[in-house]
Parts: C-alpha cells; sequence; structure tokens
C-alpha cells in the first residue's frame, strides 16, 4: 500500500528537519575511569554487591584508558560472532593481580575484554595497539577459577597512542 510506505518516509523527513544531528548519535554514560591493573576480583566482587542490578540501578560502566593489545584478538562463540581481547595496562602500568592478591613479579595479568557480536570486526585489531574501552566488570568462573573479564559497550582506538614520556 503506497500509504503505508508513505507516512514513515514522511516521518523521518519531518524529524530531520527538527532533530539536530548531534542528538541522532547516541550517548553512553559512565560511573567513572578506571586502569586495568585496578580491576582485581576482590574489587569487582565489591561492585556486585551494590546490586541486583535493573532498569532502575544499571550495571557499572567504567571508562578503561591506557589498554594495550597484549595479543591478537580471538573469536568464539557460534559461527565467532564473538571476540575476545587480551589487554594490559599501557605505558608501563603496574599493580595488583587480576585473580585477587598481588602478582608475582609486579605486573598485572592481561584482562580480557569480550566485545558481544563484534567477531567481524577482529582483523582491525593489532597487538600493541592502545584502546578505550566502555565496560562492565565481570567475574568469570571456569574450572574453578576466577578471573576478571570486562565486557565491552564500546570500544575505540586510543586517540594518542605515542606517549610523552617527559610529561
Amino acid at each position: 500500500n503506497a500509504r503505508q510506505e508513505e507516512v514513515p518516509r514522511a516521518f523521518v523527513e519531518h524529524a530531520h528537519t527538527r532533530i539536530p544531528p548531534e542528538d541522532l548519535v547516541g550517548r553512553l554514560g559512565t560511573d567513572c575511569d578506571a586502569a586495568a591493573h585496578e580491576l582485581d576480583v576482590a574489587t569487582v566482587d565489591g561492585l556486585s554487591r551494590i546490586g541486583p542490578f535493573g532498569r532502575s540501578n544499571p550495571q557499572v560502566q567504567l571508562r578503561l584508558t591506557q589498554l594495550r593489545i597484549a595479543a591478537l584478538p580471538t573469536t568464539f562463540g557460534k559461527m565467532n560472532a564473538h571476540l575476545g581481547i587480551q589487554v594490559e595496562a599501557g605505558w608501563g602500568v603496574g599493580g595488583r593481580g587480576r585473580e585477587g592478591g598481588a602478582s608475582g613479579g609486579g605486573r598485572t595479568p592481561p584482562l580480557r575484554l569480550v566485545l558481544w557480536k563484534w567477531g567481524h570486526r577482529a582483523a582491525e585489531f593489532k597487538r600493541g595497539m592502545m584502546l578505550e574501552a566502555i565496560a562492565t566488570p565481570v567475574i568469570s568462573e571456569w574450572s574453578g577459577s576466577r578471573r576478571v573479564e570486562a565486557h565491552v559497550s564500546d570500544l575505540r582506538v586510543a586517540r594518542s597512542a605515542i606517549r610523552n614520556e617527559t610529561s
């Protein structure tokens, strides 16, 4: 029916005349900035105590900065639909280990970023690339081991992959 096709088209045209382009971009809020080395099991367990999470109490969203890709990304899931990226604290940032307690050599083990339905973009990410992510920290339990992962809502290549070491 021609009328059924006309109404949506007219609606979109009207919206384009009334809504500024900057309002057509989704916004994603964060609760705070964090570094990868700050996310250990005890910290993430503590964050889970502010639940239960739902519409009126959304899960914690952190802006993770200075993430360096530590290994080539891997795909997983049905038809390799999802992406896993191992990252480490960039620019020499150290800290506690993610498995709860101090890490042996003062170096934090890599943090796994989980990107649902990003598997098709795996080739875009190279080892050593610097990233920023907005993510929810979660505890992954597998074979009796508990590790922190970050379930990513949004990701970008860091604006400056070269840091001025004198500043």
